[in-house]
């Protein structure tokens, strides 16, 4: 619980009225602040399960890729091997050139490929997401605490003014009384 300087714990009924509201915003305050950790503890994780995600995806990519190029090589083999009677029919163009296109034709479709593949992997939306959320539950924090301190303020300008005033209301009349 909050302590305000001079708050008695036992007294008039706007004191415990007092009290009780320090207690409800400190009970209040604790809760937020485990709800918050339990929330940046589900960010983290969820981070760190989309980063293994990423890396399996990773793994998966460059294996596909591997068999994809192993397939080319492949179809380019088979290629060769199907149009091998037609070079002797057509000499239009020989090995040389059919191996320069293909090759081309393999290396453009290996930098697209990587290249979008590249962009999936760079992906740093998680450290952003967290980052983020990291910094709102901060701000949260901030003012949420900034908004206890005001308010326990609040309740100690009260009970000092109410205390002044029942100082004023009851001294003239202890004076009169005591007087006697």
């Amino acid at each position: 619980m909050t302590e305000i300087k001079g708050l008695e714990k036992n007294g008039s009924g706007l004191n415990q009225l007092l009290n009780h509201s320090i207690q409800i915003i400190d009970d209040w305050d604790k809760r937020e602040n485990s709800r918050e950790d339990v929330l940046l503890q589900f960010i983290k994780q969820l981070a760190e399960n989309v980063k293994q995600n990423q890396t399996n995806l990773n793994k998966l990519i460059i294996r596909f890729v591997k068999e994809l190029f192993e397939w080319e090589e492949i179809s380019r083999e088979e290629l060769l091997s199907s149009t091998a009677s037609l070079n002797n029919l057509f000499l239009f163009q020989s090995y040389e050139e059919i191996n320069n296109q293909v090759d081309q034709i393999k290396k453009q479709s290996s930098e697209v490929l990587t290249g979008l593949l590249n962009n999936l992997l760079k992906s740093e939306y998680p450290d952003t997401i967290k980052s983020t959320l990291e910094k709102y539950i901060e701000n949260r924090r901030n003012n949420r605490e900034l908004y206890v301190k005001n308010a326990n303020q609040m309740f100690s300008i009260i009970q000092t003014s109410q205390k002044t005033f029942f100082n004023f209301v009851t001294n003239p009349f202890k004076n009169s009384f005591l007087s006697y």
